[in-house]
């Protein structure tokens, strides 16, 4: 007989973690569903200790070839979700933990409403970032992601209040979904290295089927700097593959955004794709383009322009508004240190003759 749900884990050089990520799941006290492990060619002992759990729930695909660096964890997750066979899936990553009503928790809210999406908007966020065991997690805080509201039944208000507002956390652990749903409708996870939960959040709201919201803790978030997303932010080369997925993300939201908007209305609003589109900016590109400024401004700009010529050729609108927005996004989030805004105001002087050297206004 099948099993209620699947619970999806891809792993990748884990070996501190995986033993509790793994426990925390078998501890649930939700008893039927399976566990798919996928490892994605781990260096180290991260498979090794899965093997080590003696539990018929336990399925283990093994990648010969690693496939998260390149092209992104939501690949991995594919896998997954293409070999589960459960009535809903859920997704854990590989260094976090689960409380043990989690699944029963967000099964039953999908029963009860015969939901084909449960999203949950609160996590635990961790401030111990090392723990290795449930008696190391001392400091436990709920982390806000936005006011409880039902999701809206208008598609341009639920776009806008769910994922521009972050009412509704991209992040894919925030989603339990029905397997037949998203077989239905075809979504998986893009190919992309950053934001591919975002892309994911989007084709959830913007499809017809029924979403339900939960205000229930129950996931601990392990914040490394290692991880995938957070690597990617301290250095050129990882900026250099975020820009390329930032303008993936955008094509592929411009898709999502203009096919719903015609189902839905009939007519395509394009001033509220561009909305949404830029939107992404700040989630995918901001962050890092400030940790980057702290060492060479300029570069940033110029990476940003070869990653744009590479896919697009001479057309540097995009990099206008990318540039615009920037500037806007600094100077909006001024320090209460008058000194510290001298400075910035230099910075950014600075910065604006070097970049219209660069890109020609």
């Amino acid at each position: 007989m099948a099993p209620k749900i699947s619970v999806v884990m891809p792993m990748y050089n884990v070996e501190k973690y995986i033993e509790l990520a793994i426990s925390s799941l078998l501890e649930q006290t939700f008893k039927d569903f399976e566990l798919i492990l996928i490892d994605d060619a781990s260096t180290d002992r991260t498979l090794a200790i899965a093997k080590s759990f003696n539990d018929p729930r336990i399925q283990i695909i093994v990648n010969e070839n690693n496939l998260g660096g390149g092209r992104g964890s939501g690949v991995v997750r594919n896998i997954g979700i293409d070999a589960s066979l459960g009535e809903y899936i859920y997704f854990v990553d590989n260094d976090d933990v689960i409380l043990p009503d989690a699944l029963k928790i967000m099964y039953r809210a999908a029963i009860e409403s015969n939901a084909d999406v449960v999203i949950n908007t609160k996590n635990f966020l961790v401030e111990n970032n090392d723990f290795t065991s449930f008696s190391e997690i001392s400091d436990l805080l709920i982390q806000e992601r936005g006011k409880m509201n039902p999701i809206n039944a208008d598609l341009k208000k639920r776009v806008l209040e769910e994922y521009a507002l972050s009412n509704s956390p991209a992040a894919q652990w925030n989603h339990f979904c029905r397997r037949d749903f998203l077989n239905r409708t075809g979504i998986r996870f893009k190919e992309v290295v950053i934001h591919d939960d975002g892309i994911f959040l989007m084709e959830l709201l913007c499809s017809t089927g029924k979403i339900v919201k939960i205000a229930e803790p129950f996931y601990i978030w392990r914040y490394r700097n290692e991880s995938l997303s957070h690597s990617t932010s301290f250095n050129f080369d990882g900026f250099a593959k975020r820009v390329r997925s930032f303008l993936i993300v955008l094509e592929v939201f411009e898709e999502i955004l203009t096919d719903a908007l015609q189902r839905e209305y009939g007519e395509v609003d394009y001033y509220f794709v561009d909305l949404i589109c830029l939107n992404v900016k700040d989630r995918a590109l901001v962050g890092p383009l400030k940790y980057a400024y702290n060492a060479e401004p300029v570069k940033c700009w110029e990476i940003v322009r070869q990653e744009l010529e590479t896919r697009y050729g001479s057309d540097i609108s995009l990099l206008r508004k990318m540039v615009h927005g920037y500037f806007v996004e600094v100077l909006y989030n001024k320090s209460i240190d008058e000194k510290e805004n001298t400075r910035l105001r230099l910075t950014m002087k600075k910065i604006k003759e070097e970049v219209n050297r660069l890109i020609p206004f």
